[in-house]
This record gives structure tokens, sequence and C-alpha cells, in this order.
């Protein structure tokens, strides 16, 4: 079972590891803000496309990704 939320803190720690904010991330992603807010908390869930386009941004594998998740 996908736990959204772990994925979701992962993803809020790439980005913040970059110094992006929500809103440019998003933007990045043709997504709003408030999507993005939803997903670092794990009440939205993300479509594969999204889940590469956000990896890509933040210079991250998806197994990277999935391994933060997973320690969190």
């Amino acid at each position: 079972m996908t736990d959204y939320k772990k994925i979701g803190l992962a993803l809020r720690k790439l980005r913040k590891n970059k110094d992006y904010t929500q809103e440019y991330s998003a933007d990045k992603c043709g997504r709003s803000k408030q999507w993005l807010c939803d997903v670092e908390h794990g009440r939205k869930r993300l479509y594969f496309e999204d889940v590469k386009t956000l990896c890509k941004l933040y210079d991250s594998s998806i197994d990277d990704l999935l391994e933060l998740a997973n320690r969190l």
C-alpha cells in the first residue's frame, strides 16, 4: 500500500533542499500551489508524470524519493 503522506513529506523535503517555494514548484508542473500543498500533506494522490516532473525539478530520482519516504 502506498503511503502518500510519506511521499508528500519526502517531496517537501526535496523541495526545501532546493530552496524552492510551493508556488514555483507547482508552476513548473503546470499545477496550482494548493495542489502541491495537498500532495505534500498526503491529501492528493500523484500521477506518475507528476512524480517524474517533480523529481526532475528537484534533481532527484524516483528511487531516491521512495528511499527517502521509507526513512520518514
